[in-house]
C-alpha cells in the first residue's frame, strides 16, 4: 500500500469520527441537553412564581400582624358599644368642677367609620395650669373611655375676681386653652377590651400624674399682686409693739398680730425680735426676694432693707 493510498484512508476515518460525533452530538446529546435547559427555566419560572408568590404573603401577613398588633395594644382601653353626648358632657364637667373660671364646649362632627365611631368636640376656657393638665391626663389615660386630644393651644391670662371675704380683686395666673377631643366608641370586635379584661399598665409607663413644673407662671414680674387678703403690708404699716413672740403693725385696715411664720402681703414673717425691736420678713417682689427689717422707734419708723444672699 503506497503512502498516497494509507494517507486517503486516514483521512477518511477522520472524516468519519468528526461526521459520527457531529450526528451524535446533534441527533442525541444536544436534544438532552436542550431538555435539561428547558427543565432548568421551567424550574427557575417556578421559583420565581414561587417566590413572589412568598413575597405577597408576606406584605400580606406583615400587614394583618400590624393590625393585630394596634388592635391588641388597643385593648388597655375600654371602646364602649353605645356612647351618648350627655354621657360625655357628664364626665367633662366632672373633670372640669375645680380649677376651671370658664369651660365651653361644642359638638362640631359625628362620623362612622368601618372600625369604629366618633364624636369631635371642640373644648375651650380658662384654667389654671395645674388643672388644666389634671384635666387632659384622666382624659388620655382614662381607661373606661376612649379620648384623644388634639389641636391643643394655650396662652396665658390674667383673671381677676373677687375675694368675696375681703371684697378686693384678686389676681391669677391662667391659661386659655382650646382643643379638638375626639372620642370613641362602637369599636369592631377586638378592638378594645371589656372592662374586666384590660390589660394592666405599668404606672411607669404612664405620663407623671403630677404637675412637674408649671411653665405659664412667670418666673419675674414687673406688678405685684393686689392684696386681696389685706393681710399688713410691712414696709407701709407702722409696728407699734413686740411682745415676746407676737408683733403688732397699723396700717390703713386697721391694726395686726403678726407671729414668726405669719403670711403678710407678698411673704411671711422670718423672725421677731423684742431684745432689739424689729421685725424681719422675707418678701417676693414679682420674682425678687427681699429680707425687709421692720424697726420699732418711740419717735419714728425706720425701715431698711437686708439684700438677700444665696438661694
Amino acid at each position: 500500500m503506497t503512502n498516497r493510498t494509507l494517507n486517503t484512508l486516514l483521512v477518511f476515518m477522520v472524516i468519519l469520527v468528526v461526521t459520527g460525533a457531529g450526528y451524535y452530538t446533534t441527533a442525541f446529546q444536544q436534544p438532552r441537553e436542550l431538555e435539561r435547559t428547558e427543565n432548568a427555566k421551567k424550574l427557575a419560572r417556578l421559583k420565581q412564581a414561587e417566590l413572589e408568590q412568598l413575597v405577597a404573603e408576606e406584605a400580606t401577613s406583615a400587614e394583618l400582624a400590624a393590625e393585630t398588633m394596634r388592635k391588641w395594644r388597643a385593648r388597655y382601653k375600654f371602646i364602649p358599644a353605645q356612647l351618648t353626648t350627655p354621657e360625655i358632657i357628664e364626665y367633662l364637667q366632672s373633670l372640669s368642677a375645680s380649677g376651671f373660671e370658664q369651660f365651653h364646649y361644642k359638638l362640631s362632627a359625628q362620623s362612622n367609620t368601618p372600625n369604629y365611631r366618633y364624636f369631635l368636640f371642640e373644648v375651650s376656657g380658662t384654667a389654671d395650669y395645674e388643672s388644666l393638665y389634671r384635666f387632659i391626663w384622666h382624659l388620655e389615660n382614662n381607661r373606661t373611655f376612649f379620648y384623644h386630644v388634639g389641636d391643643l393651644d394655650l396662652m396665658h391670662t390674667n383673671v381677676f375676681k373677687l375675694n368675696e371675704e375681703t371684697g378686693v380683686k384678686r389676681r391669677m395666673d391662667m391659661v386659655q386653652f382650646s382643643m379638638k377631643l375626639t372620642v370613641f366608641f362602637a369599636g369592631i370586635e377586638g378592638l378594645g377590651a371589656m372592662p374586666n379584661d384590660l390589660v394592666e399598665v405599668p404606672e411607669e409607663l404612664l405620663p407623671a400624674r403630677q404637675l412637674a413644673h408649671d411653665s405659664f407662671f412667670p418666673i419675674i414680674r414687673t406688678d405685684l399682686p393686689p392684696n386681696d387678703q389685706l393681710l399688713v403690708d410691712v414696709e407701709n404699716a407702722t409696728l407699734l409693739s413686740i411682745a415676746g413672740e407676737r408683733a403688732i403693725f397699723q396700717d390703713k385696715n386697721g391694726q395686726h398680730i403678726v407671729r414668726a411664720g405669719d403670711p403678710v402681703y407678698l411673704g411671711h414673717i422670718i423672725k421677731i425680735d423684742p431684745a432689739n425691736l424689729y421685725v424681719r420678713a422675707t418678701l417676693n417682689k414679682g420674682g425678687f426676694l427681699e429680707t425687709v427689717d421692720v424697726q420699732m422707734d418711740i419717735d419714728d419708723e425706720t425701715r431698711y432693707r437686708i439684700p438677700k444672699l444665696g438661694n
